[in-house]
């Protein structure tokens, strides 16, 4: 019966960890054999000098535990290898992107699909003003300005987070943890798997918001603004619109 493709790739893994498996085993036990027999040395050395030197109980108590330590350490070592070898399917992962350009082709074109600006410094002065939009939206929108903060260097997941009192009766507060993203207007979405997880956990205190703009490094002008949000209930200014 012919295999899978994917049971060929399990196998072909659990060959090659076997392989470095073996490699690795053989360097630790020559090293922990060499290392233990020092410490037995010792050991055994300070156990002949107790009779004569009292006083060497605490060094000699010491060399004893130092070579238990090395015999425990050698055997989780050899268990751990003894599980390295076993490849085991499960469920698929987003690595890493990997952007091949041509030798040809214009590199801006090339890497600007994507939507991430290559320039580290003008990607950081877009991401500025974009937060700088939204927060000016906030404040517009009822969210007083010393509610509202940037944490983006905290990395949980989000760049702003703002907060409201709705009932002065009750104390509710509506709370919205903003993730900011500045792109150049066409360009596609993109979320880490951190931000993508805390929108999960975040449910509708979590919100999106996307700043178009293809000169916003350069200067204050603004082209327009998406917020993407489930509360239809927000007033859109000219440069806000809600998609949800």
């Amino acid at each position: 019966m012919p295999t899978s493709p994917s049971s060929r790739v399990r196998q072909r893994c659990q060959q090659d960890r076997q392989q470095y498996a073996s490699v690795v085993r053989d360097y630790l036990e020559r090293s922990f054999k060499a290392r233990i027999s020092k410490a037995q040395e010792r050991y055994m050395r300070l156990m002949a000098e107790l009779g004569i030197k009292p006083e060497d109980k605490l060094a000699t108590d010491e060399a004893k535990r130092h070579v238990d330590d090395l015999e425990r350490s050698k055997k989780e070592r050899l268990a751990g290898l003894d599980r390295l070898q076993i490849a085991r399917t499960g469920p698929i992962r987003h690595l890493a992107t990997a952007i091949v350009l041509t030798a040809e082709g214009d590199v801006a074109e090339q890497v600007g699909a994507p939507g991430r600006e290559p320039d580290v410094h003008l990607r950081k002065q877009k991401e500025l003003r974009a937060e700088e939009i939204v927060i000016e939206n906030l404040v517009a929108d009822g969210f007083p300005r010393e509610n509202t903060e940037r944490i983006g260097k905290q990395k949980l997941g989000f760049d702003i987070r703002a907060h409201r009192v709705t009932d002065d009766t009750t104390g509710v507060i509506e709370v919205r943890r903003i993730e900011v993203k500045g792109y150049t207007r066409g360009n596609d979405i993109q979320l880490t798997t951190n931000e993508w997880y805390k929108a999960q956990q975040l449910g509708p205190t979590y919100w999106l918001c996307v700043v178009w703009d293809r000169l916003l490094a350069l200067a204050a002008k603004r082209l327009g603004a998406i917020l993407l949000t489930k509360d239809a209930s927000i007033q859109a200014s000219p440069q806000v619109k809600c998609l949800w």
